[in-house]
């Protein structure tokens, strides 16, 4: 039996459903730029062993992203755009966030963000991410469609 939870309450320990794949939550952080809040769920991926995440953000219309990090790349971000991985990369925003981190993710448990995000078609998603001054973290992935997404407690019974 599942029940249904909010995305604020999302951590370590439920299940983020994407698409119908459920992903087991190891790490929770919850970021603060300019006002506006957002998370971003560690999870375990599809391969096994590899985690992958899961961010859950609340724009006009709440926005979710899935990625993977990408260890094979190197690159600083550009403000004008850039081109890797054989694609056109347009900035969509880039900022300093503060965060709050719960479970596995990697990261210290407070902390400083510096992010850049890009887009390229309708869908897929470059991030840039430096945790704490420490090297800039290179992401691929996508936007999903919030209504594809579930998040929920196992309950027993």
């Amino acid at each position: 039996m599942r029940a249904r939870l909010r995305s604020s309450q999302v951590m370590p320990g439920a299940f983020v459903e994407v698409e119908g794949r459920p992903r087991l939550v190891l790490g929770t952080l919850r970021f603060t730029s300019e006002g506006r809040r957002w998370e971003e769920h560690c999870v375990v991926g599809a391969r096994a062993g590899t985690p992958e995440w899961v961010a859950i953000r609340p724009r006009q219309r709440e926005t979710v992203v899935e990625w993977t990090t990408r260890h094979d790349l190197v690159a600083e971000p550009d403000l004008d755009g850039i081109t890797l991985d054989g694609r056109d990369w347009i900035l969509d925003e880039a900022g300093t966030a503060t965060y709050t981190a719960t479970g596995d993710t990697g990261t210290g448990p407070v902390g400083r963000c510096d992010f850049v995000e890009y887009t390229s078609g309708s869908d897929a998603v470059l991030v840039f991410e430096s945790f704490d001054g420490a090297v800039w973290e290179l992401s691929t992935g996508r936007r999903v469609d919030p209504d594809a997404v579930i998040a929920y407690h196992d309950v027993p019974g």
